[in-house]
């Protein structure tokens, strides 16, 4: 092949994995440089708020680890087992735990440093979080071997074990322990009590009352409404495993892997929904109602975690059958697919649905955008996709491979099948997806050369 036709090639396989237009618009992209990436830095300790406007990260430095928070250094440690640093949901807040380590004694402490302050000393600090209105901090903390939920610098009682309070290095990330309702007024975790096998106790704890013990907990346990009056969780005793909704117990079933799933509950608490697994096959519970089983795939899970629609009056949830996967929509099977990947995203008015697709081939696996049974490709990469709909449900706009003829990927963003006309190292992702602003905006984080960028995408009108 000469010169000029891998050009024409390369220039087919670009605009192939770019998409299309379908003309209704045009996209208008805007730029604003957040510094340049330092020195040292850990891409897995580095965070952007959610408005896009900040970032923070841990980079090495020697024998230390130094915070930096918008470009300025904060503070110095002489750990290696930092944790991210975080913001709050409004973006005005940042918190991450500092750690010391003793030589002479060989002893690590930790304190939440959060807006600057440092808190209390422990030995370690696990699960820091925010309350919705970034009004809150709570954080698993261990002392001498047992556990504390510290919710505004108050202890809660001392447990054996706390929902989330894994061992380094994934301690510190900020999802693994519920700690606060959606609407930030209640606070809920997982503990238990014991550590022989046989003697451990787990308990449910809302607002420092215990449940009843159960030999066993789903994870993450438990769930709540978005309003904070409904709460559920999967709990287990014996070989029985079964969903208690506001302390009132449901259907038992074999334990088998149904007590790794914990329900779905809707915005507006009135229903629930989870998977069951039972010799290998697997169905949806619906308000009690049991749904169609479908194939238990150990190496794709079955059924994955049911989602409600917003309003709470559609269910969707991926299910297989003869080695395929659909999506399953009040259940009603879709298109059969050799895969589907990461999460099904709904839009805000529940009527459409999208995600991830995967087809194999002789060429390898082809991977694309799939809603409303359109399917737009993204250019075939692990961790493309990340979709997000538009507050008035009419786009979707989601990350995708662009360029891949140069070795290192080129990271574009596209709407509806069209993507912008620019290309970047490495587009991040804001709260695990793209944040719209309005219906016809939205923002997000790239790299570019070395600079972090933000990026405001604007859905405009064509001239």
């Amino acid at each position: 092949m000469n010169m000029k036709s891998a050009a024409v090639l390369a220039l087919v396989l670009f605009l192939g994995a770019c998409g299309y237009s379908d003309g209704k618009f045009r996209l208008v992209t805007k730029e604003e440089s957040l510094g340049k990436i330092p020195e040292g830095i850990n891409s897995e300790l580095l965070n952007f708020s959610p408005d896009g406007k900040r970032w923070a990260c841990v980079v090495s430095r020697g024998d230390n680890e130094v915070v930096i928070v918008d470009g300025a250094e904060k503070d110095v440690c002489n750990s290696f087992h930092m944790t991210p640093p975080i913001f709050s949901p409004d973006s005005k807040r940042v918190m991450y735990a500092k750690e010391t380590f003793d030589k002479e004694k060989r002893q690590r402490k930790a304190r939440l440093v959060v807006d600057g302050v440092p808190g209390a000393e422990y030995d370690r600090i696990t699960s820091m979080t925010f309350s919705s209105d970034s009004k809150r901090v709570g954080y698993v903390a261990n002392r001498k071997g047992k556990y504390v939920v510290v919710v505004d610098g108050v202890e809660s009682s001392e447990y054996d074990d706390v929902d989330g309070s894994f061992p380094p290095p994934f301690f510190g990330l900020g999802f693994d322990c519920a700690i606060f309702s959606p609407d930030g007024k209640q606070v809920a975790f997982s503990s238990k009590r014991g550590k022989k096998r046989g003697d451990a106790k787990w308990f449910v704890v809302i607002d420092g009352k215990e449940s009843e013990a159960y030999d066993g907990l789903s994870f993450p346990s438990p769930v709540f409404s978005a309003d904070g009056k409904t709460v559920a969780y999967g709990a287990n005793n014996g070989d029985q495993w079964f969903v208690v909704v506001n302390g009132v117990k449901g259907k038992a079933y074999p334990l088998d892997k149904s007590k790794y799933r914990s329900p779905a509950v809707s915005s507006d608490g009135k229903h629930v929904a989870y998977a069951v697994v039972q010799d290998a096959k697997c169905f949806v519970v619906r308000d009690g109602v049991e749904g169609d089983a479908f194939e238990f795939d150990k190496q794709r899970g079955g059924i994955v975690h049911p989602m409600f629609s917003p309003d709470g009056k559609r269910l969707v949830y991926r299910g297989g059958r003869e080695g395929k996967q659909s999506l399953v929509v009040d259940g009603v099977c879709g298109k059969a697919y050799d895969s589907i990947g990461g999460a099904v995203v709904i839009s805000p008015d529940g009527k459409r649905f999208a995600c991830r697709v995967l087809r194999f081939g002789p060429l390898g696996v082809r991977s694309a955008m799939a809603v409303d049974d359109k399917e737009y490709d993204e250019g075939g990469f692990l961790g493309a996709g990340s979709p997000a709909f538009s507050p008035d449900s009419q786009h979707l706009a989601y990350r995708l491979v662009c360029d891949r003829t140069e070795g290192q990927p080129k990271w574009g963003i596209a709407v509806d099948g069209m993507v912008t006309d620019k290309s970047y190292d490495e587009v991040w992702l804001v709260r695990s997806q793209l944040a719209f602003d309005s219906p016809t905006k939205f923002h997000t984080v790239a790299l570019r050369n070395g600079e972090f960028l933000r990026v405001e995408v604007e859905i405009a009108d064509l001239p």
